[in-house]
């Protein structure tokens, strides 16, 4: 009997980060991933997995875009993420769950990670932003080990999603979050000067309008769409932007989606028509004030893209047409195009690449 159960519960040990029995996703048959994936169209969204896997979800989205790919599950599956589970994460400070909007929404926190290492300079801070199609995501899915590694103190941030508000309240938060930071600087031991911001697919987006400083004023007030304009407000702005796979222009996004694109942008319940609360060309002023492209200038801080040639969610055109006009502009833009990639990037392959990014925009001594 004891031998029984010793091989009953040493099923378990692969899948314990997961926090569920080892057959939930280790099985192959029946395939587990196809049960899953409701709407056909081979990715997992949070609310495709049964309520009990949902708590660990940024576990198995490796490369946070809001997703699980095929791969991403049969990655986990397998068992090959023997590096991250027996990885010890770097000595660090956290502060969880912190609200940066007085008496806010439950969505309007971040988790903060402070390095414990002796510095006399304050820390250099990267500002990650979820993905999930503005509709699913949490910050839990931030590569903090990675940065803490690096000399980088790090901020995770939530936001309100689509179902809660509509934009510009995302970017909002976001920038309140970068207040924020920027207000509690010296208690935490970061440096205001030298804040990085870094997100992929919707966070993409969301980073690359703190890039380009959107401001979302009118004569009538704050909290209203209108005539763009720079910000007024100095404290928001970040040194550094990378974008992964971002959305830069939502009303070309379908023209230049390939014929085999797994969502119509243009379609009323796409997660860009979400965003803003219609359909993209039936309200296309508000598509314009959503997207990066219609706000960059000479000085916007220095840009690094990086984006997969294979994107059937976001086409990599997406990424060239803002390298090209941040380069027009005279900005310090680099891009990526990394040839046989889909919608994501593998973490282990391309953050150094990131973090080497940062290191050098934001004066970071290796």
């Amino acid at each position: 009997m004891s031998d029984l159960i010793s091989k009953k519960y040493f099923r378990w040990i692969p899948l314990i980060g997961f926090a569920i029995c080892g057959t939930a996703l280790g099985q192959t048959s029946p395939d587990r991933f196809v049960q899953w994936d409701k709407n056909k169209d081979d990715r997992l969204v949070v609310s495709e997995l049964p309520e009990r896997l949902r708590a660990n979800f940024p576990k198995v989205d490796s490369n946070q875009d809001g997703f699980i790919s095929r791969d991403e599950h049969d990655h986990f599956v397998k068992g090959n993420r023997s590096d991250d589970r027996q990885s010890q994460m770097p000595r660090a400070k956290s502060f969880k769950d912190i609200n940066y909007v007085t008496s806010g929404h439950p969505r309007q926190k971040l988790d903060l990670f402070i390095p414990t290492l002796k510095s006399g300079k304050p820390f250099p801070l990267i500002i990650y932003i979820h993905g999930g199609a503005w509709k699913s995501g949490d910050k839990r899915a931030a590569p903090v080990e990675e940065f803490l590694r690096s000399g980088f103190a790090v901020a995770s941030v939530n936001y309100r999603l689509s179902q809660h508000a509509k934009f510009p309240a995302q970017l909002e938060d976001c920038r309140n979050a970068v207040k924020w930071l920027r207000d509690q600087a010296q208690k935490y031991h970061i440096d205001p000067n030298q804040f990085g911001a870094f997100g992929s697919s919707a966070g993409g987006h969301l980073v690359c309008l703190l890039g380009t400083h959107i401001e979302t004023k009118t004569e009538s007030g704050p909290q209203q769409l209108g005539r763009p304009t720079k910000p007024t407000v100095a404290n928001s702005r970040v040194q550094a932007v990378c974008s992964w796979f971002g959305p830069t222009e939502f009303l070309t996004m379908n023209q230049q989606s390939g014929a085999d694109s797994v969502i119509d942008h243009d379609a009323p319940n796409s997660p860009e028509s979400l965003l803003i609360g219609g359909a993209l060309q039936d309200n296309k002023t508000l598509a314009k004030i959503a997207s990066p492209l219609s706000y960059v200038s000479q000085d916007d801080p220095p840009f690094l893209i990086m984006h997969g040639d294979r994107d059937r969610l976001v086409p990599v055109e997406q990424s060239r047409q803002l390298h090209s006009q941040l380069v027009n502009a005279g900005v310090d833009c680099k891009l990526i195009v990394v040839q046989g990639a889909g919608h994501g990037l593998n973490r282990g392959e391309h953050l150094p690449t990131v973090i080497r990014f940062f290191q050098e925009r934001l004066q970071l001594e290796k």
